[in-house]
């Protein structure tokens, strides 16, 4: 009889602890107490809304992890016509002017290039909003002229609250997937409030500079009665995710901890991949991954490294059928990589290149059969934001397996703590060290 392998062994019976550490981690995200200021949050979104009639510039300022969660965001914003550019520092961006608006994702507010960002940003006479774990009152007294929406999720030391989800839900993550969630709700109230009030036809020039535009107007009074809404749309997210992951079969989530647990014990590389907004969601569980220590890859990228057999292809494709993925997963195959899939629809396409699939319950959002750039050029209408569930179901699952993979690989918080060597600088330079050259 054939012995139980490494990664076998260390997955057996992981799907219920997986399926019961999700729950937890959604139900965690909107537990009682946990509150969000209205009167900021009324703010942003009469600021993303003017943004939108006057086609001003929305600029968006996040590093790693956080990055991932405000650029999922961009790419919704976009979907609406939104003027929206993402400030990484490889990006080409126009230069901001007065009225712009900036918004800035920082647990800590400790990250040195959003802060520096966050300060220039003072002198172009920008509206600032803050989406941070620390204090308002330490925010602003920090930046002045900032409008800081504090989510509550992480300690000033940048790890976990100490307590029961401590382990769960490790250094800023209860602040990186509130903040999704709260993001995913304000573009549900950004949907409503521009296809009643016709604000995107009010953009047609001769009209984008008029302050008693009816349509802004309209869309103004809106927003103010749906803000309200926004921490109730947050629980019927994680309602409905919470009834779907109960459904998940455990094999399916064994099968997939078992190949990260086999590139973790033969030192193969994670390659992730995925189009448009899945993209950000690969990313974000790629940068769990490295900080664990094990050596991941997203693609495609400008620079990827060369993949061997025995590595894997991970992909996320709601429908199923996204070409790029399709293409990928095929010639992963052929190649002899693992592969594994989180979809929506069962029976598609990708579940013929598949070792692994699970099947993510969500709604999907475009016709199946589609490709991403099909996607791009159609003619049909995007749909509604809030019939987009997969990105935000299938980052609670990754999340919910990263703390399992933990304790299976015997890492730690203290293990995801990530040193950035780039940090620190010191413009007086009185910190010098020898040179190469000596």
């Amino acid at each position: 009889m054939e012995e139980p392998s490494f990664e076998s062994e260390r997955a057996h019976g992981a799907g219920a602890t997986i399926r019961d550490a999700a729950s937890r981690i959604a139900s965690e995200l909107v537990a009682p107490g946990f509150a969000v200021d209205a009167g900021t949050t009324t703010l942003l979104l009469n600021s993303l809304v003017s943004a939108l009639a006057s086609r001003r510039r929305i600029y968006l300022n996040a590093f790693q992890r956080s990055g991932e969660v405000l650029d999922h965001f961009g790419h919704r914003l976009q979907k609406r016509e939104f003027n929206v550019h993402s400030l990484d520092p490889w990006s080409m961006i126009p230069t901001p002017k007065a009225q712009d608006v900036m918004l800035t994702l920082s647990g800590s507010l400790e990250t040195e290039p959003v802060l520096v960002t966050l300060l220039h940003a003072d002198r172009e006479g920008l509206y600032r909003f803050v989406v941070t774990a620390q204090p308002a009152e330490v925010t602003r007294k920090q930046f002045q002229g900032v409008l800081p929406v504090h989510i509550p999720g992480v300690t000033s030391e940048g790890k976990a609250a100490a307590g029961a989800f401590a382990d769960l839900l490790p250094l800023g993550t209860l602040f990186e997937l509130r903040s999704f969630l709260y993001l995913e709700a304000l573009v549900e109230v950004l949907g409503e409030v521009i296809e009643e009030s016709g604000v995107t036809e009010a953009t047609a020039p001769g009209r984008r500079d008029d302050t008693l535009n009816p349509a802004l107007l309209d869309a103004l009074r809106r927003v103010r009665e749906a803000t309200p809404r926004v921490p109730e749309i947050m629980r019927a997210l994680v309602a409905q995710y919470v009834a779907g992951i109960g459904r998940t079969p455990d094999a399916a989530l064994e099968c997939f901890l078992g190949q990260l647990l086999a590139c973790a014990r033969d030192g193969r590389t994670i390659y992730v991949t995925g189009y448009g907004r899945n993209n950000e969601i690969g990313g974000m569980f790629a940068h769990r991954l490295a900080n664990l220590g094990l050596p991941v890859a997203m693609t495609p990228t400008r620079l990827e490294r060369p993949c061997e057999r025995g590595d894997l292809l991970f992909g996320l494709s709601g429908t199923g059928a996204t070409y790029e993925v399709l293409q990928r997963l095929s010639g992963a195959r052929k190649n002899g990589l693992r592969t594994a899939v989180f979809t929506s629809v069962p029976g598609s396409p990708v579940s013929f290149h598949a070792d692994s699939m699970v099947v993510i319950p969500a709604a999907t959002e475009s016709p199946r059969g589609q490709s991403f750039a099909e996607q791009r050029v159609a003619a049909t209408p995007p749909p509604r934001p809030s019939e987009s569930t997969f990105g935000l179901n299938s980052l609670l699952t990754l999340e919910a397996i990263v703390p399992v993979l933990m304790r299976a690989l015997g890492r730690t918080e203290d293990d995801l703590k990530h040193t950035d060597p780039w940090q620190g600088f010191d413009p007086t330079g009185a910190e010098r060290g020898s040179n190469c050259g000596g």
